[in-house]
């Protein structure tokens, strides 16, 4: 009686999967919450209405619950989590993009260039032209 139906069994180990590297151990949560996280940012990198309270209402949790639980995990609230995001998909289209730096700024969710410019600036050291003639040459 104490032996669970296998259909039953198959329903736990999909929703609490097990982790290969230690055996009887669950894969973390936080892990699978994260991915789920940055998953739904990429998707809507280029939608500069995004916003932390879309992010909260997609993961069925309050935008305090929701930075909470991001500060807990990655040490960074959901709002510096998609601007790093961003930034890092910016800085990506920027090395391997002909694309105009504002043409790179609308698509990753900046409306305003020079908004875009400053906040670049600030995280990578450097002007989004500076880091483009950068990685250019490299």
């Amino acid at each position: 009686m104490n032996e669970m139906p296998s259909p039953l069994k198959q329903v736990a180990a999909d929703t609490f999967p097990r982790s290969a590297s230690k055996p009887g151990s669950l894969i973390s949560q936080d892990k699978i919450f994260l991915k789920k996280v940055k998953k739904h940012i990429l998707q809507n990198l280029a939608n500069e209405q995004f916003s932390v309270q879309d992010l909260a209402e997609h993961i069925h949790l309050s935008v305090s619950q929701l930075n909470r639980k991001l500060n807990k995990i990655s040490g960074r609230s959901a709002g510096k989590l998609i601007l790093e995001m961003r930034l890092a998909h910016a800085a990506n289209l920027l090395s391997h993009n002909t694309a105009s730096i504002s043409d790179i700024a609308y698509q990753t969710g900046f409306r305003d260039q020079a908004y875009f410019c400053r906040r670049f600036k600030k995280h990578f050291k450097c002007t989004p032209s500076t880091f483009r003639k950068r990685t250019s040459s490299s």
